[in-house]
């Protein structure tokens, strides 16, 4: 029997991620029909738990955005992860793309989180690739 790899993963990062999206999800299935409380505030000032999930779901991104990109580059090499990183994005991209279609293809077009997303990955690669390589070996030396 194999014995499998061991992954150096932080499991308070795994664990955030999976609370945010498993609250992603009961939000967007109409929570709120249950829940009055599991709704955007729309008619009252302020917010509502509904409306950090988003802001959440960003920062389990930007935890764990460098600890990815770092594990590629050692496993594959820069150009490798940067592509791979790339079309991750780019995929992102394409997929909130096809879901902000309105009724008819192509109409009713909304930039919308996904795409937000995809953007600011690849423009964070963009300035990870651009920075100075003893910053982003500084990064390495601060998590681990």
């Amino acid at each position: 029997m194999a014995v499998p790899a061991k992954t150096t993963r932080i499991a308070s990062i795994d664990a955030f991620r999976g609370f945010t999206m498993i609250a992603m999800l009961f939000a967007n299935l109409e929570g709120g029909v249950f829940y009055p409380w599991f709704t955007h505030a729309r008619t009252i000032p302020g917010f509502t738990f509904v409306d950090l999930i988003e802001p959440m779901f960003f920062l389990a991104i930007a935890l764990s955005y460098m600890i990815s990109f770092n594990a590629r580059e050692e496993k594959f090499g820069t150009s490798q992860a940067a592509w791979s990183t790339v079309s991750r994005y780019l995929a992102l991209m394409g997929l909130g793309f096809l879901t902000s279609w309105g009724d008819e293809f192509g109409v009713d077009f909304n930039w919308g989180t996904l795409q937000g997303i995809g953007l600011a990955g690849l423009c964070a690669l963009a300035l990870s690739l651009l920075g100075n390589d003893s910053l982003r070996f500084a990064h390495r030396k601060a998590l681990f």
